[in-house]
């Protein structure tokens, strides 16, 4: 049978396994979650070098709207954090198309 000190060791021991252990999943299970719409629409203007109002436009283009649409839409965005239809599926287009998968938002 273990001495005191020993029985403690083993039960420090276990438990940094244990706490390790936890962290990976946690990070791992994070790691998966997928991008919000507004996480995409960030990352896509960064990637680019432009600003989100850019993309809200290159998006318009595709889908032949006014400019005043574009900046109604956008300030509605701007207070509302709701992106419109037509730049939701331009953002996730150019996500796959950029990172080559199906769904990049894991």
């Amino acid at each position: 049978m273990h001495s005191g000190p020993h029985r403690v060791m083993f039960c420090m021991l276990l438990a940094t396994v244990a706490a390790t252990l936890i962290i990976y999943m946690v990070e791992r299970r994070l790691g998966r979650r997928k991008q919000t719409d507004t996480e995409l629409l960030f990352d896509l203007a960064r990637t680019r070098g432009c600003s989100e109002y850019d993309v809200f436009a290159e998006a318009a283009e595709v889908w032949n709207l006014p400019e005043d649409r574009i900046k109604e839409d956008f300030k509605n965005y701007m207070f509302s954090g709701v992106i419109p239809h037509y730049v939701r599926s331009f953002i996730r287009t150019e996500t796959v198309e950029r990172d080559g998968s199906e769904d990049s938002r894991y």
